[in-house]
């Protein structure tokens, strides 16, 4: 009571702590602020501060802020909360003091304008060196066998483990083939990427590449499987070492029988938009001077699909509606595999009942599409009454491929995205992709870029149709 006037008077009583305190994290500290006085208390705001010295000289303390407080009834009681990002107030683990002031702003006459209490149980802070975070190792790691045969498939797995104090977010190990172990990736073979799941501290997981012996050597020589984990550096680690090696090879290699493995993105034997009917051709040329034999394989959904034949000396054969002979409705790559060099072309056509209206798809060498971080371009592509465009992947490679596509109008404004992830073998064509993933109805100098995340292998096309005719037009990818 001042000079016989009943006030107010606010106290900081209790502090309660919700969330872990660790640098760069949430934490919730609530304060209970008591109306101790003889009068009721009109609205008013309260700060905080925290003190690493556990004074209260909080000019040289960390300003947590301030927080505004209703009106408090004679003998009531208020909680209010501090939500904020735990700062970098000191290294290691280390300990801060809680300081709180009622009527920060003296919007209230007291009857004890004190108002600044300290906690009397400091916080417990664990710095930034010492934040759990997830480590990834390689702890175990298996192949097929001692020996393998170029062109022959075989396998690598690996036990992934995370080693480390806080749980791990899905990402990506990338295996490399090496001859000489000499610790420099850009002269190893790059198998490709494999998906690793998230993983909880202190947990693994086995991750698997399956793929075909490639040629990196004559006679018999030594490989070493070179595993890199969080390839992508999608995870924050404890430890960024990730790069995993054996002293001793992991297995030999030998040569074995050469074998010229040639695809195509895509073949078809399959109903399209607008009624049109979609055919494939293949053609396979042998200007050798002794017969070929060959496979040939159409991958579909459900499995490879083959047959075989020879190419005599000088001749060429020609695979009509390649896709039916194979007793199979719908679309996928083929892969030509022969046991000498051959030329292979092909055409896909709209059959109608006046003729055809058809486009090339060129023939790739095993190993000439993208590799991770490696991009191309399709140009020329419209989206409007008169054509509309399609856009086509296929993963030559021998594990999973991850792709975005990017989609740009004349003046080179991205209008759309999208990303599509291919298994070893798979074709998969994205329909009308700038109507359907942009909206763009009236597009006529489109143009696409394709950026491979992950794998290797990747053939991009695009076809554009002719509405009226259902004639169409393939464009080839450029670097």
């Amino acid at each position: 009571m001042a000079g016989g006037q009943e006030l107010p008077n606010l106290l900081p009583e209790y502090f309660s702590f919700s969330g872990g305190a660790v640098e760069g994290s949430s934490i919730t500290i609530t304060v209970s602020i008591r109306n101790t006085g003889l009068a009721n208390a009109p609205a008013f705001h309260a700060r905080m501060w925290l003190s690493p010295g556990k004074d209260f000289s909080t000019s040289d303390d960390y300003d947590v802020g301030e927080r505004a407080v209703g009106g408090l009834v004679r003998g009531g009681t208020v909680n209010v909360p501090f939500t904020f990002t735990v700062p970098d107030l000191g290294s290691g683990n280390y300990q801060l003091w809680v300081i709180v002031m009622a009527d920060s702003r003296n919007e209230v006459e007291e009857s004890n304008e004190w108002n600044t209490i300290m906690c009397d149980t400091p916080l417990s802070v664990m710095g930034s060196a010492a934040t759990p975070r997830p480590d990834l190792q390689v702890t175990d790691r298996q192949v097929q066998g001692a020996l393998a045969t170029e062109g022959s498939a075989f396998f690598v797995r690996a036990l992934v483990r995370n080693a480390g104090t806080a749980a791990a977010a899905v990402t990506q190990a990338r295996l490399y083939l090496s001859t000489d172990n000499d610790g420099n990736l850009n002269d190893d073979y790059l198998v490709g990427d494999a998906a690793v799941p998230g993983l909880a501290a202190n947990t693994e997981t086995w991750v698997r590449w399956d793929f075909t012996m490639p040629n990196l050597g004559s006679g018999t020589y030594n490989v070493w499987a070179i595993l890199v984990l969080d390839a992508t550096g999608a995870v924050a680690e404890s430890d960024e070492a990730n790069t995993f090696r054996n002293a001793a090879p992991d297995f030999q290699a030998k040569d074995g029988a050469v074998v010229y493995s040639s695809w195509i993105a895509v073949g078809a034997h399959a109903s399209g938009l607008e009624g049109t009917q979609w055919r494939t051709d293949l053609g396979v040329l042998n200007t050798g001077s002794a017969a070929v034999s060959l496979q040939v394989r159409l991958y579909t959904p459900g499995g490879v699909l083959a047959n075989t034949a020879s190419v005599p000396a000088g001749s060429q054969m020609v695979f009509t509606d390649v896709v039916g002979q194979l007793g199979f409705s719908g679309s996928g790559a083929i892969e030509v595999v022969a046991s000498a060099p051959v030329r292979v072309t092909s055409r896909t056509y709209n059959q109608t009942a006046t003729g055809t209206f058809g486009q090339d798809y060129a023939a790739y060498r095993a190993g000439e599409g993208l590799a991770a971080g490696q991009s191309a371009f399709l140009g020329q592509l419209a989206e409007n009454a008169a054509y509309r465009t399609n856009v086509g992947l296929t993963n030559t490679g021998s594990t999973q491929a991850t792709v975005q596509v990017k989609l740009f109008d004349g003046s080179g404004t991205q209008v759309g995205a999208y990303t599509v992830t291919l298994a070893a073998g798979e074709w998969k064509q994205e329909t009308r992709p700038f109507y359907a993933r942009a909206g763009q109805s009236n597009l006529d100098r489109g143009y696409a870029q394709v950026l491979v995340q992950a794998g290797s292998g990747v053939i991009a096309y695009a076809s554009v149709i002719d509405a009226r005719t259902g004639d169409p037009t393939t464009r080839v990818m450029m670097p």
